[in-house]
């Protein structure tokens, strides 16, 4: 499918999310869908850290009760790995050092959920990343440093609305049911080489960098009805099994 889609000025999302260039007419230039093929890993921009990885670098300590209860995710039983859920849930919440420790555990978490753990887990810790998240997007200081670092993941329902971030990978990742993206993002959004198993919504997302399907396999709908995307946007290489909705979305940049 090629085409171009232009807009008179920017939707509602690009005076709300980048008022500096809510003038500029914008036009975007998509690419068909051609044959799938995997693309590397876009890493995030060097002045920001992305959320995820050895807590010991946030100054916690190796032996602090963030490092011990993501232990308990993993290495004991399934009661254990709840107990640790909401223990960790309860630490995210106490000030924004402990905040991004926790948010790095579940973000590794689920990067190295592999198909014999146990799925119960894996979605209890995705449910309270996300309330997480959307309970940090209200820290208008907070969330414009936050990058989410879920490249690789495995993923079911995925549901971002309504967050704001600095940025966010989803690359290669491997997203079941129905995945909601109607976020703002400062940054870029990669989701390169990624596996979305139902639709993906992303209707009047905000990227202010590029957004990247490059690659990517929907097997449902896609629904960027209304997107902003202030840089380049890449979806070459990528397919779409049922319909994709471009309706008012405006960008900037190429292919």
């Amino acid at each position: 499918m090629g085409g171009v889609a232009a807009a008179d000025g920017l939707h509602s999302i690009g005076t709300w999310l980048f008022p500096a260039i809510a003038a500029t007419a914008l036009a975007i230039v998509v690419s068909g869908f051609i044959a799938l093929r995997p693309c590397g890993r876009v890493e995030a921009p060097s002045s920001i850290t992305p959320q995820g990885g050895d807590t010991r670098t946030l100054g916690l300590g190796g032996t602090s009760r963030i490092d011990y209860w993501a232990a308990r995710l993993t290495e004991g039983g399934l009661v254990a790995a709840f107990a640790a859920a909401e223990e960790l849930d309860a630490l995210a919440q106490q000030d924004s050092v402990s905040s991004a420790a926790v948010i790095a555990v579940w973000c590794e978490h689920l990067r190295a959920a592999s198909a014999d753990r146990d799925a119960r887990i894996t979605r209890a810790v995705q449910q309270r990343l996300c309330t997480h998240l959307k309970r940090v997007a209200r820290d208008r200081g907070r969330r414009a440093t936050l990058h989410l670092d879920l490249s690789d993941a495995q993923l079911h329902d995925l549901d971002l609305d309504g967050i704001a971030l600095a940025g966010l990978s989803l690359a290669r990742a491997r997203l079941t049911g129905t995945t909601r993206l109607a976020l703002r993002s400062w940054g870029s959004l990669d989701a390169s080489g990624a596996y979305f198993g139902g639709d993906l919504l992303a209707i009047e997302l905000g990227v202010e960098r590029q957004l990247s399907l490059r690659g990517a396999l929907i097997d449902g709908a896609l629904d960027l009805q209304g997107a902003a995307v202030f840089g380049e946007v890449d979806m070459s290489g990528s397919e779409v099994a049922q319909h994709a909705n471009l309706r008012h979305m405006v960008g900037g940049g190429g292919l």
